[in-house]
Order: C-alpha cells, then sequence, then structure tokens
C-alpha cells in the first residue's frame, strides 16, 4: 500500500499529532529510527518564547477510557527551536509538519519563515484553549483565520495546514475561511 501526505510518499499511514510525544527531537528521531508505521510526525507547537506550560501530571481520565491533556505550549521558543530542528535528518520517507503559534498574524508569518526550511511542512496551531490570546481565541474568528494562513502560505514554500478548534458553532465557516 502506498501512503502519501501532501504530495510525498511516507512510509505508513499513521500520524502522531502536536503535543506531549513531540517536545524533543531526539523522541522525533527516535520515531524515524524505529517506527516505520508513522509516516507523519507533528512537532510540538512551537512559539515566540520559551515557555514551561503546565506542571505534570498533564494527562486526566474523564470518563473511563476517554482522557485529555493539557500541555499549556510547552516549547523552548522559536530561536531555540530552530536550531534544533536544523540538527534532524528528516528521511526521505518521513513528512516532519512544524507546528507554531503566535498572538498576532506577523508572528505567525515571521515564525513560520523561521522554522519552514527546517520540516516539511508547517501546522499553524489555532486551536490551543489553554493560553489567552493564542489558539483557540484567533481561530474562532473566520477573517482571522482566513488572514493568518493566507499569509503564511504566502511567506514559505511548505505546505501550510490549519489546526481548527472545535468550539464553535460551525467549523465549516472556519475551515472553508483556511
Amino acid at each position: 500500500m502506498k501512503n502519501e501526505f501532501l504530495g510525498k510518499e511516507i512510509s505508513g499511514p499513521f500520524t502522531v499529532p502536536s503535543g506531549i510525544v513531540t517536545c524533543s527531537t531526539n523522541i522525533i528521531r527516535r520515531f524515524f529510527e524505529l517506527v516505520p508505521e508513522v509516516g507523519v510526525l507533528t512537532t510540538k507547537s512551537i512559539g515566540p518564547e520559551p515557555r514551561k506550560g503546565y506542571r505534570e501530571p498533564i494527562l486526566t481520565q474523564y470518563e473511563p477510557g476517554s482522557f485529555t491533556n493539557a500541555v499549556g505550549l510547552t516549547n523552548p521558543g522559536v530561536s531555540k527551536s530552530a536550531q534544533l530542528l536544523a540538527e534532524l535528518s528528516i528521511p526521505s520517507n518521513r513528512f516532519l509538519l512544524i507546528s507554531i503559534f503566535g498572538a498576532s498574524i506577523e508572528e505567525y508569518v515571521d515564525f513560520g519563515k523561521t522554522v519552514s526550511s527546517h520540516g516539511d511542512g508547517l501546522e499553524l496551531n489555532l486551536s490551543c484553549p489553554h493560553a489567552k490570546g493564542l489558539g483557540m481565541a484567533m481561530g474562532q474568528d473566520p477573517a482571522l483565520v482566513e488572514e493568518i494562513v493566507s499569509s503564511v502560505k504566502a511567506a514559505v514554500k511548505v505546505p501550510v495546514v490549519a489546526k481548527l478548534t472545535p468550539n464553535v458553532p460551525d467549523i465549516g465557516v472556519i475551515a472553508e475561511a483556511g
């Protein structure tokens, strides 16, 4: 079976989303080496400055068999992240999706330009509900989503995807905007 993501042939049909597994480039490297079934790896969302996020435990079970996490946008900041990502060697059959967040259109564009050459594509985190003025707050406004996505797409040479918040009356309106 042939697997493809955004025009690139990949090793497996599974994706590791942005979150606690992909906070470290060492962990990403280990996935590349040991888990060929994962064709797409998404980094933890990267923002302007180092951010500690929430204290552990960051995973909770809210009913039997149902879990959620709240990492709090933990990341080393865009400058350090770019340095760490530059050290990764992405196998030809893997897709590294770099997740970014910002507080303005300009930040999304700047961060996208800074890190896009170190991966195969960008994920715009427009969904995180844990940080005031970021993620979900921006992702609930269709006009702002459209402007962020189109501005980043115009500024970089890699595919761009938007991670949308489900916390809106009609996610279809937001999806069409992006």
